[in-house]
Parts: structure tokens; C-alpha cells; sequence
């Protein structure tokens, strides 16, 4: 009975040894949590509101009309993951709307994420903010109802808040795929600019002269995807 017992004791502790050592075989396998990360992202921007274009340009109080369309957007961003799903970021992005507007994107926020909610699979919430800059493309004239408009805008800037979501998947831990969509708005401010209006009625021309700054508001939505890299 003694040689039994003694017999089962040692099959126990060897079953649990090696049960150990596997276990410490396969989390010592495990990369640690990265830190820091960055990706590369690619897709297109989607313009929504005064920024959308399903009207010619138009001046009117205080703003303008934007009449872009569907564009290509590319960003590149950075962070580190400072303190449990909390992460500091930073972005440059570019948008290009209607082959003409050339968009830059300077920000610098936080993002909330979940680790491996389901097979390497995490979810991340990004709030950003930060300085963009726009130009205005159109600098010639478009004629309509017997009437000539000419518009004429420098570069413009203003401040963006951009709000996004981001489905990653991590299948090597370190190297992983992005489907990101968000959503951006800024009031861009075109200062020390002109634009004007030639109205042509029975051969009289009169022009209009705005020298106080001009805005637009510039909304879009962008989806993209993208590469990931995790490390340190």
C-alpha cells in the first residue's frame, strides 16, 4: 500500500513538474507588452457638409464653399502606451479631395484601446487635435447665368479635431493589420486673401473685394487601411 501511495505522489509531482515547466516554456516564448508602436495607413476622404461638392463655389457672410469630392487620404502615426489602455499619439496626414486640394494634418492626442479582445484582436478609440492646413484651388473663373465668378484664396489654416476608431489584428504580436475610420472638422481661416465677383448685365462689370479674412468649413470622414508595428 506504501509503494503504491509513494508510486502515485511521484507520477503527481512529475505530471505537475512538467505541467510547470511547460507553462513557463510557453509564456517565456511570449513577447512582453511593446510600448511603443506606429503605423502606416492608406484610403480615402470622404468630404461631408459645405466642404462636399454638390455646389459651385460660393461666397457669401463670413464662408465658402468647398466643392470637393472623394480623395485619397495617407497617414503615418506614432505612440506610447504609457499607463494601462491609455496611449499618447501623434499624426501627419494628408488629404487630397477633387485631384486639387492638398490637406496636411499636424496632431497629437490620446487613444483608449482593449488588449486582444478575441484571438489578437484589439479595439482603439482616438481622440485628436491639432493644426491643419488647406489651400483653396479655385483660382480661375467658372461662368454661369451670364455671370463670371473668380475666386482667389492663399493657403488657409485652422484648428482640427479629429475623432476615430480602429480595429487592429495582431497575429505575429509585434506586426499587425489596421481598419481605421474617423471623422475630422475644422474651420479653415484664409487670411490676408481677396476674392471677388464680375458680374457681366448689359455690358456693365462690377467687382466686389472681401479683405477680411474667409472661411471654410471642412468635414470629411476617413476610412483606411493600414500596417502596424509594435516595439520596446
Amino acid at each position: 500500500m506504501k509503494k503504491s501511495l509513494l508510486c502515485f505522489s511521484l507520477f503527481i509531482f512529475g505530471f505537475s513538474f512538467c505541467k510547470a515547466q511547460d507553462t513557463l516554456v510557453f509564456e517565456s516564448c511570449k513577447n512582453p507588452a511593446k510600448k511603443f508602436f506606429f503605423s502606416l495607413n492608406y484610403g480615402w476622404s470622404i468630404p461631408v457638409g459645405d466642404f462636399f461638392a454638390n455646389e459651385m463655389p460660393s461666397i457669401y457672410t463670413s464662408g465658402i464653399d468647398g466643392n470637393a469630392n472623394i480623395g485619397p487620404h495617407g497617414d503615418i502615426n506614432c505612440g506610447y502606451n504609457f499607463i494601462g489602455p491609455l496611449s499618447a499619439m501623434l499624426e501627419f496626414g494628408q488629404d487630397n479631395n477633387y485631384e486639387n486640394y492638398h490637406i496636411r494634418q499636424y496632431l497629437a492626442g490620446l487613444s483608449i484601446g482593449t488588449n486582444e479582445v478575441k484571438h489578437d484582436v484589439s479595439i482603439h478609440l482616438s481622440w485628436l487635435v491639432g493644426l491643419e492646413t488647406a489651400n483653396y484651388p479655385y483660382n480661375t473663373s467658372y461662368t454661369g447665368n451670364s455671370t463670371t465668378t473668380t475666386i482667389s484664396l492663399n493657403n488657409g489654416k485652422g484648428f482640427e479635431n479629429y475623432l476615430s476608431i480602429k480595429l487592429e489584428l495582431n497575429p505575429i504580436r509585434v506586426l499587425g493589420v489596421c481598419l481605421n475610420a474617423g471623422y475630422m472638422i475644422t474651420t479653415i481661416k484664409y487670411s490676408n486673401s481677396s476674392s471677388y465677383t464680375e458680374a457681366y448685365s448689359n455690358s456693365i462689370t462690377t467687382t466686389q473685394t472681401f479683405s477680411s479674412p474667409v472661411t471654410m468649413t471642412l468635414s470629411a470622414f476617413e476610412i483606411n487601411f493600414g500596417l502596424s508595428y509594435h516595439f520596446l
